[in-house]
Order: C-alpha cells, then sequence, then structure tokens
C-alpha cells in the first residue's frame, strides 16, 4: 500500500533552538549578535527558513527578537516572570509588537511554572487583565488566560510548561485551578507543551514517549509543542544528564525525527551555545554545556549533523509549505524493532526517505557502538536517480544509484537518507554500495578503503583508515590503527597503538593490554582498559580513566580544545606537562567546583577533572 508523504519543509519547519539574548553578559558568546546570526545561518545552508529557522527566548529579549525577526527568523517567545509580583501589561507588551509584525511563530504560557526553585506557583503572584491578583495554579492558569485571549487570534498560544511531568495530568492542581475560575486548559490553549530531557545517555527514545504522554493529560486532543529538550555534553553524573559529542549530535537527529513522528509541531533544541567558554572562573558548570556550538562560536558534533541533514532535506522552493505531497509504494525489510522511516517529498517533486534505529551509544556514560542493521528499503518501482546521504559523514551522497527499485543500507545509530528521483528503467549502476565486513587481518599493513567497514584485527597489524570512511576496528590482539576517518576502535585484547587524525575517534579498551593514544585534533570519546593507558591530548577529547594506571599528556600549544576526564583517580593517574617548562611550572591556576576539577595551563588550555575534589598538584601531577 502506498504511503502518503509529509513535505519535508514541514519537518525542517518543526524545528526550533533556543537562545538567551539576555545572557550576553561576562563574554559569553549571546552579547555578540554577530556570532549569533553566523551559527543561526549555519543551521539554514539554503537559506533562512530552509534549516533551523525558529528561535526560542524569553518576553525580556523582545529588542533582540525583534532584529532576528526582521531577518528573516520566525519566534517562540515564552513569558518571562519574577519570583514576585507579576502584571499582565509587561508580557502582554512585550508581546504585542512582535505579534503584530508578524515575527511570532507561537507564544507560550509561563515557563516551569511548577520549578521547585523559582516557580511562579510557588513564588509569584500575577495581577490580571480584570485587574485581580492570583497566587498559585490559579496565576498560572489566570495569565495563560490573558496570553490567549490577546494572541490567539494572530497566533499559535501554547500552555505554560511544566517542570514535573507528574502535574501534567488529567486529575493536577492545575485542571482543579481551572475549574475552579469556571476554565478548562483546553479552552485557553492551542497547543500542549512538553519539556523533555534523556536520562542516563540513552536514546531520547527511551523516555520521550512516557513524557510526551505525562505532560499532555491534561489538554487530551491537542497538537503540542516540545519546547525544551536537548543532551548535555559535560557528562555530570550527579544529574544523570550524560552525554559525548558524537552520541548527543546523532541522538539530536534521532529526537526531531521522532518528535516529528509522534506530532510534535515544534522541537526546541536547548540551547543554541555553551554559555561558557570551556571551564572558567567558577569551575566545571552544570548549565553551561547544552549548547549545539561551542561557547566561541565553533560547531559542535550535533550542529555539524544537524546541519548536514537540513542541507538535504532544506527545500527552498517557492512553494515548499504550501503543495500536496504524493505517495510512494514503499517498504522495508531488515529494520529491528527500534528502527522507524519517515518519507518526505520537496516541492521539486523528489521524495527523501529517512531510514534510522533508536540505538543506545552512551549509556551509563560510556561510549558504545551500535550494531548494523542489514536493511533493504523496495521502492516500489524503478527509478532514474536515487542518492544516498550519511548526515554524520556530511552533506553529499555518499551513494548514486541509476535505474534502480531498492537499496540497500547498513543502518546504525543515526539517520541515513535515501532520495528518489525521476523515474526510469535499466541496469543499475552504483558509485558506492554497502561493503562487506572484512575477514580477520593477518600480520602485516593494510589501508581501508572507501566506505563503510568492520575490521577485525587479529594482532600484529596495522590498520591505516581513510579519511571520508566510517569503519569500525575490533582488535582481538595487539594492533596499531593510523585513524585518519570516523572510526570506532574496540580492543579485547593486547597492547593497541592508536595515532589519531583530525575526524571523530571512538575508543573502547578492554582487557589487560597497554593503550597508547596519540591524539592529533578531531573529537575523541575513549573508554580506557584496566592495563594502563597514556594519551596524548589535542582537540576536543573526553575520556574515561579505566582501571590501571593512566598518563594523560597535554603538550604547550597542542590545539587543546576541550578536555574532560571521568573516573580520574587522584594519586594513581596523573596528568603529564610537555613544553611547558619543568614539573608544573605551566599551571596558571586550578579549581575545585561542584562537579570537579578544572586545570588551566599558562597557554590557555585546559582540562576538567570530573568528580575529583583535590588542589594537590602533586595528586594531580606526574
Amino acid at each position: 500500500m502506498p504511503t502518503q508523504a509529509v513535505r519535508a519543509a514541514d519537518f525542517t519547519r518543526s524545528i526550533s533552538v533556543q537562545i538567551h539574548m539576555g545572557h550576553g553578559g561576562g563574554g559569553r558568546p549571546y552579547g555578540n549578535m554577530t556570532t549569533l546570526q553566523n551559527a543561526l545561518a549555519y543551521l539554514n545552508p539554503k537559506g533562512i527558513g530552509t534549516g533551523v529557522g525558529v528561535v526560542r527566548d524569553e518576553t525580556w529579549a523582545s529588542s533582540d527578537l525583534a532584529t532576528l525577526g526582521r531577518l528573516g527568523y520566525k519566534l517562540d517567545v515564552y513569558v518571562a516572570y519574577n519570583q514576585g509580583a507579576n502584571s499582565a501589561s509587561g508580557a502582554i507588551d512585550a508581546l504585542r509588537p512582535l505579534v503584530n509584525a508578524g515575527y511570532v511563530r507561537m507564544v507560550e504560557g509561563p515557563l516551569e511554572v511548577d520549578n521547585v526553585g523559582w516557580g511562579l506557583v510557588r513564588t509569584g503572584s500575577y495581577t490580571a487583565l480584570n485587574g485581580q491578583t492570583y497566587a498559585g495554579w490559579q496565576a498560572a492558569v489566570k495569565w495563560q488566560q490573558d496570553l490567549y485571549n490577546t494572541f490567539a487570534s494572530k497566533t499559535d498560544v501554547a500552555l505554560f510548561s511544566l517542570a514535573n511531568p507528574a502535574n501534567g495530568n488529567a486529575s493536577s492542581p492545575a485542571v482543579s485551578a481551572a475549574r475552579s475560575l469556571g476554565l478548562s486548559l483546553n479552552g485557553i490553549t492551542e497547543l500542549g507543551n512538553v519539556h523533555f530531557y534523556q536520562h542516563n545517555g540513552n536514546s531520547p527514545a527511551t523516555e520521550m514517549p512516557g513524557v510526551i504522554r505525562d505532560e499532555t493529560g491534561y489538554t487530551p486532543g491537542k497538537p503540542f509543542a516540545i519546547t525544551e529538550t536537548g543532551f548535555n555534553d559535560l557528562n555530570d553524573g550527579s544529574t544523570n544528564y550524560l552525554g559525548s559529542a558524537h552520541a548527543n549530535g546523532v541522538y539530536t537527529l534521532d529526537l526531531a525525527l521522532n518528535a516529528f513522528k509522534a506530532g510534535c509541531k515544534l522541537t526546541n533544541l536547548y540551547e543554541l551555545f555553551d554559555e561558557n567558554m570551556g571551564y572558567a572562573a567558577q569551575g566545571i558548570a552544570f548549565e553551561d554545556h547544552w549548547g549545539l556550538f561551542n561557547a566561541n562560536g565553533t560547531p559542535k558534533a550535533a550542529a555539524t549533523y544537524l546541519r548536514n541533514m537540513m542541507s538535504v532535506l532544506g527545500d527552498s522552493g517557492a512553494n515548499a509549505g504550501g503543495f500536496a505531497p504524493g505517495s510512494l509504494n514503499y517498504s522495508v525489510s531488515g529494520l529491528g524493532s527500534n528502527g522507524q522511516t519517515l518519507l518526505m517529498q520537496k516541492s521539486g517533486g523528489v521524495y527523501d526517505i529517512a531510514v534510522w534505529a533508536n540505538a543506545s551509544v552512551f549509556t551509563g556514560g560510556h561510549a558504545g557502538t551500535a550494531p548494523t542493521q542489514n536493511v533493504t528499503v523496495n521502492l516500489g518501482g524503478t527509478y532514474g536517480s536515487v542518492k544516498v546521504y550519511d548526515p554524520v559523514r556530511g552533506s553529499n551522497a555518499v551513494q548514486t544509484l541509476s535505474n534502480v527499485s531498492s537499496v540497500r543500507l547498513g543502518v546504525t545509530d543515526h539517520p541515513l537518507i535515501i532520495e528518489v528521483g525521476g523515474q526510469g528503467s535499466g541496469r543499475a549502476t552504483s558509485s558506492g554500495g554497502t561493503p562487506a565486513a572484512a575477514s580477520p587481518a593477518s600480520p602485516g599493513t593494510a589501508a581501508a578503503p572507501s566506505g563503510s567497514h568492520v575490521i577485525n584485527v587479529a594482532g600484529g597489524r596495522t590498520v591505516t583508515t581513510q579519511p571520508g570512511t566510517r569503519n569500525t576496528v575490533n582488535i582481538t590482539g595487539s594492533a596499531t590503527v593510523n585513524a585518519k576517518g570516523t572510526d570506532t576502535i574496540r580492543v579485547t585484547a593486547g597492547n593497541t597503538t592508536v595515532n589519531g587524525g583530525t575526524g571523530h575517534l571512538v575508543f573502547v579498551g578492554g582487557g589487560a593490554g597497554k593503550a597508547t593514544l596519540n591524539l592529533r585534533g578531531g573529537t575523541t570519546e575513549a573508554t580506557l582498559g584496566n592495563g594502563g593507558s597514556a594519551v596524548k591530548i589535542a582537540g576536543h577529547v573526553t575520556a574515561t580513566a579505566g582501571g590501571g594506571t593512566d598518563l594523560f599528556t597535554l603538550t604547550r600549544d597542542a590545539s587543546i580544545d576541550t578536555a574532560v576526564i571521568y573516573n580520574f583517580k587522584a594519586g594513581t593517574d596523573h596528568l603529564h606537562l610537555a613544553g611547558y617548562g619543568s614539573g608544573t611550572a605551566g599551571v596558571a591556576w586550578v579549581a575545585d567546583a561542584a562537579a570537579g576539577t578544572s586545570v588551566h595551563l599558562t597557554d590557555g588550555s585546559h582540562v576538567g577533572l570530573v568528580g575529583v575534589h583535590s588542589t594537590d598538584l602533586g595528586r594531580l601531577f606526574a
């Protein structure tokens, strides 16, 4: 049976991003409008509105939001408030010019009204348009009613948001408060409002359905928006929000697609920037590391992967949001129970089939890999032009086929996109394919060809991967890997040397062998084994120390962008400085904060030791 497509633009326009224009002090990136506009443009590679074209902020930022509105961005604006008296005029007066100018996609009621620290129902009051003052849940309900009555004829109005999903049920205090005022929540909102943050490093599909159900229980039959969701790459075990650059990148893509399939009208990613330049004077700060971009405006993996997906799916056609999409008689085999697909169409006629698996690749704060699912997509007919895109590898097609009726995919932890063009007939031709797994390697040296591979190394072998490739290297004996692609290296036994490149590297150590990681840049996620490891740090590094004695070397002017180490055992594991002079002369200062110790060096490099609370250089350095 043919599957009805959705417009690709409806999907891309369902993604927004949180900004904090009121958080511009202290050198934070939101204080630089040029940096902000460049980051937003990066997420809209085919022009404003073809990618992440909606931004979210609070009413206090109305002047800056007007600037973005004039540029063509749409706005999701939520109501800010004080922990005391609040009046209708403040928020409504700030919103009115933005709404009247046509900039606003959606107005939200007050933010997280039940937040235990500062929620309106706990700490504030509201004087409504009728002149009466309300407290508790009645304050939230009455404020919502005033917003709805003022703006619902001009833009969408979403309900106030929650911090505790349990307060979204059909018998919640909000429902009782509305009833006491002669109101119903469904009568004063057009969309439910969900805040969702995944825990424990698992796939967002693990908890998202339950949170959506809980937080929309009191708005039955209404559409909904997820106005806050995202991933923290500080990997803070004290809060159970665990993440890494790569895991958060693939989770961001999976989350956006899953939310859209669940019926979400707008999914807001929290947030655009990390809010601090690495680990500054206050040490390792939990709220600083939720960004798609680093605090200096450079993209993290999540921003890069998202941009690549927007490059593939973005529709710049004049009728991108208005044409009637068709259908495609496609079917999928080989996709497991955690798999999903979504059929989209662009205004020019081409179809895009997204295929993904909701795999957990950072459970418990430890980097893992998803098994490859060998999937066949039958297109229901022969098509003259078919391309396959992998947003993790880039924005260009990784496979091009002509006159084919099916496509084979190796699905792991993120979406692959099949673009189906004009119909045709004839023999299929290919500029790429799904490569077979390599047989166990024998001693010697081998270069992995282009493509996506599984390479099994029995020992005594040197393997060199190639730029632009995606590889899983399984090592069962001593080996050397020259990692130049996007590589996952898993060690069962033996001593291993990895010479890193500038791509993305995941290293998972095992057994009692020694690991030597000579990093040169890029992004590295390393989980060390029990045999003791030596790591030369460069680029963005997230490492989890193992059961042995581990040595982490920081070399002067080695382009250390971010280094975070977990499970560091002070007095057993050590940092080592190279090129800074004798001993610890290169240490500028050390800060002990709630989440751990931050070590700053004289060349501006820094390393965070999560869970370590010691400023004793003798215990930290070799």
